[in-house]
């Protein structure tokens, strides 16, 4: 680019000026950024909305882009961060919606299959006693045998495996119950020994039949308690059942009765396959049975031990386990001996402490 100087009393000068340097330097410093993009133009490119410098800058003019692609990417940049956010938004939504999704499918599923496995072993536990009971029958009235110590033997076995029977759909009735919020108790003062001992009267014929000891230690100053007589029977029975179940090779069998502070305190205790600390959270969970082996190939129904657990916190009190795998279980039943803030209190502190490892037998 080229300028023509003239000066008063000099000789015109021609200016030669590299064109693109000049408007690369005067074009950084001279930007408006609060208008938008600018650019600086020879003046006969320029139009009529451009600005000329004026005479210390003779062709040249100042060009603003506020109405071009500057002013339209400013003017469209937040809406399109809007629709990007929005669509974020959109696809979390979703995603999470599929997961809460994938997660009730999954948690249906593993009930339905507790469900089928409730029902199979609820069959077969109804099937079991109703043939022994069947079969003795009609020994019996075909007149055989004619020993009356056999003749005995077989109905004890009837009688035993009626009670079995019993036990089994009473268990089924108050689960029921409980699941429609219809489980009632009712409370009155008893002796509780005598209930431990009730309990381990009935047992003691169908633990006796399979060579299991059955030790009783129902001693121990306690006061009549308030309790529901046949729940608590109920509770004992079903722990009885359960040490009798997964005993292992192991024939004996502790059920004792103590006092412990404001708590009378039930124990069953066995030397049988004890539960894996992988188990142990779920143990008192509805339909829930251990997974090891010997637990597959043992009938149940998954039902016990949550009975057992809502009987108890009914009653005030609370359970614990001492138990490890192949070291045998404790269970514990803590009833309070009268209704004070003390049991409260340790109602609370042991409900995250109720399963415990068991010491070394």
């Amino acid at each position: 680019m080229s300028i023509a100087v003239r000066r008063d009393g000099l000789p015109p000068a021609l200016v030669v000026v590299d064109g693109q340097s000049t408007f690369t330097q005067l074009e950084g410093p001279g930007r408006c950024d609060a208008a938008g993009r600018c650019a600086l133009v020879l003046a006969s490119d320029a139009g009529s909305s451009d600005y000329f410098l004026g005479s210390a800058l003779p062709g040249l003019a100042l060009r603003i882009a506020s109405d071009g692609a500057s002013a339209a990417a400013s003017r469209w940049w937040p809406r399109e961060r809007f629709y990007v956010a929005s669509l974020a938004l959109v696809l979390t939504l979703t995603i999470f919606g599929a997961y809460l999704l994938w997660r009730d499918v999954r948690r249906e599923l593993r009930l339905a299959d507790m469900r089928s496995q409730f029902v199979a072993s609820v069959s077969h536990e109804l099937k079991t006693p109703l043939t022994a009971i069947r079969m003795f029958a009609e020994t019996l009235r075909m007149g055989r045998p004619a020993d009356p110590k056999v003749r005995d033997g077989y109905l004890d076995t009837i009688v035993s495996e009626s009670e079995r029977l019993t036990r089994l759909l009473n268990n089924v009735l108050d689960f029921s119950r409980i699941e429609s919020g219809g489980k009632s108790y009712q409370f009155a003062c008893h002796d509780l020994a005598a209930i431990v001992e009730t309990a381990a009267h009935t047992m003691r014929y169908p633990l006796a039949k399979q060579g299991f000891e059955l030790a009783v230690d129902a001693g121990g100053d306690l006061p009549p308690i308030r309790i529901d007589p046949d729940a608590i029977e109920q509770a004992i029975l079903n722990l009885l059942d359960n040490a009798l179940k997964y005993s292992g090779t192991a024939r004996r069998i502790e059920l004792g009765l103590q006092r412990q502070g404001p708590y009378a305190v039930i124990s069953v205790r066995d030397w049988g396959i004890g539960i894996g600390s992988v188990d142990r959270p779920r143990i008192f969970e509805k339909f829930f049975r251990a997974t090891t082996p010997e637990t597959r190939s043992t009938p149940g129904t998954g039902l016990g031990l949550t009975l057992v657990d809502h009987i108890v916190r009914s009653h005030g009190g609370f359970i614990t386990v001492e138990t490890a795998l192949g070291a045998g279980s404790t269970f514990r039943i803590h009833l309070p001996i009268a209704v004070t803030g003390a049991s409260d209190a340790a109602l609370s502190a042991a409900a995250d402490e109720r399963v415990m490892p068991a010491s070394a037998p």
